[in-house]
């Protein structure tokens, strides 16, 4: 048997007439790993040729981002103010950045260190290159925040994130914040919802489960060389409403939905009150109606996330209330029209109850006492109902005719 061992990085081949390649499975004692075993196959085994080769180096990357914070506003014309933090692990004094199309750079730190004019450069379109100080590349981590605000017009299909180049970006969070009255609806798709639901006053929202101190704390791994300073920091919301999304990786480009509240008060509320409007107008069968809005509540509660189901069940609150507010008009208008008949009829005013009656009055049984006749009037007020047949002038007893019996 023949066992030749290698260092790392260098890949051995080995073959020769009567030799047979076997398991290496039993390690050295002392020396380096073994790396090819050989046992012989006969008896006048051959010489073994050895072959030896450099393994294939892999190319590590040049910048490792470990966690990144992205943190957007969107400002009232639309436009988005955005500030990007990356713990970065830097083998050089550089990096390459790219930021959204149309993009306007504002300002960028390091270290906690403001980077000046001279070390910052354009290289591209939306692209720039910066320079790190000596004074602040440690021997290990380091902060670096880079400031932008990016137009309206570039946000057609999601919110676009910046481009960290030749960068390997491990963990995403994203804090993207939204004012006035505006709502976002679910949860954008590979990402993971970090929100958390509480009472507003007059209605359930949603805010990050983190707080901008968590954030920090996170995006640092707890190493309290570098501090996050306004305005690039997370400072507080100011009134703002945010969501809080992360994913593994990069963050790429955010597809999150965000409407004005009017607008889903409009959208949810309306169908519901149209639909209500025309229940009470139609009048369908009640177990058609139950029927029909259980498969409609079925069908939301599986095409949306529950998030979103929240977000529409409480926007269509409005239409709900302006439904049960036509139901009871409708009730009310129902009773007060029976009762105003019922008053507008006279004591002494008989009702007539048309009977039709086909046959002869003279014949109506083998015993004459049988016959219908008029009852005398009791000597006191009866509450029953008599029944008075008259014949019609002209007509004889075998002619058939029919009349008409007044209640009294």
């Amino acid at each position: 048997m023949a066992r030749i061992g290698s260092e790392a990085g260098i890949d051995l081949r080995a073959a020769g007439p009567g030799w047979a390649a076997i398991d290496a499975a039993v390690e050295p004692e002392a020396g380096p790993p073994i790396g090819v075993a050989l046992s012989r196959s006969g008896e006048g085994g051959g010489p073994i040729e050895v072959e030896v080769r450099s393994a294939e180096a892999v190319a590590l990357p040049a910048l490792i981002a470990s966690r990144l914070w992205l943190r957007t506003s969107q400002r009232g014309d639309g436009d988005l103010a955005a500030t990007a933090h990356y713990w970065l692990e830097v083998r050089g004094r550089s990096v390459t950045i790219r930021l959204p199309t149309g993009s306007r750079w504002t300002r960028a730190r390091a270290g906690g260190v403001d980077l000046g004019v001279a070390d910052v450069g354009r290289i591209g379109p939306d692209e720039y290159r910066v320079q790190f100080p000596a004074a602040v590349v440690p021997p290990g981590p380091i902060l670096f925040g880079v400031e932008y605000l990016t137009p309206a017009s570039a946000m057609v299909g999601g919110w676009p994130s910046p481009d960290l180049r030749d960068a390997v970006v491990q963990q995403t969070m994203w804090d993207f914040q939204t004012t006035g009255t505006r709502a976002g609806v679910g949860v954008p798709r590979d990402w993971t919802d970090e929100n958390e639901w509480f009472w507003d006053g007059i209605l359930f929202r949603r805010r990050p489960a983190r707080s901008p101190a968590e954030l920090a704390r996170w995006l640092t791994g707890g190493d309290s060389r570098d501090r996050l300073s306004n305005p690039i920091e997370s400072g507080e919301p100011n009134g703002r409403h945010g969501y809080l999304f992360s994913r593994p990786g990069p963050p790429g480009t955010l597809r999150f939905p965000v409407f004005s509240r009017p607008t889903l008060l409009v959208v949810c509320s309306g169908p519901v009150l149209l639909a209500g409007l025309v229940i009470l107008a139609r009048r369908p069968p009640p177990r058609l109606s139950v029927a029909a809005g259980l498969a409609l509540a079925f069908a939301i509660g599986a095409a949306f996330d529950p998030d979103a189901t929240i977000l529409i069940l409480q926007s269509s609150a409005l239409g709900f209330v302006l439904l049960l507010a036509a139901i009871g008009m409708n009730w009310l208008l129902d009773r007060r029209g029976g009762a105003r008949l019922a008053g507008d009829r006279r004591p002494d005013e008989t009702v007539g109850v048309s009977i039709s009656v086909t046959g002869q009055v003279g014949i109506v049984g083998p015993d004459e006492s049988t016959a219908i006749r008029p009852r005398p009037s009791p000597p006191i007020a009866s509450t029953a109902d008599h029944i008075l047949v008259k014949r019609p002038p002209g007509r004889s007893e075998e002619e058939p005719y029919t009349t008409d019996l007044n209640l009294r």
